[in-house]
């Protein structure tokens, strides 16, 4: 999803599913360090139209970049729409 410095602050993770998936489908937000650290799949329902967001506040604090990523699972998911940003500073 995005690469970013060394110092960078993740303030805010937003999704937006506009066209629901299956209720078996799984979104977790991270970093290859720990999938959850942004975002854990309990607190995006893929199954239904919405918006949902996390304020993590997590600072990547090493010298190294890091690249954030999304770990989706489809599960019996044949359709579904969501946008994922993320805010930092």
């Amino acid at each position: 999803l995005a690469q970013i410095g060394h110092g960078c602050r993740v303030v805010n993770v937003n999704v937006e599913v506009t066209d629901a998936f299956a209720s078996d489908a799984q979104l977790r937000i991270g970093d290859v360090n720990d999938m959850d650290r942004l975002m854990a799949d309990s607190e995006c329902d893929l199954n239904a139209v919405g918006t949902y967001e996390t304020s993590p506040n997590y600072i990547y604090d090493t010298t190294q970049e890091h690249i954030i990523e999304a770990r989706y699972v489809a599960g019996s998911s044949t359709a579904g729409t969501a946008k994922i940003t993320i805010t930092y500073v």
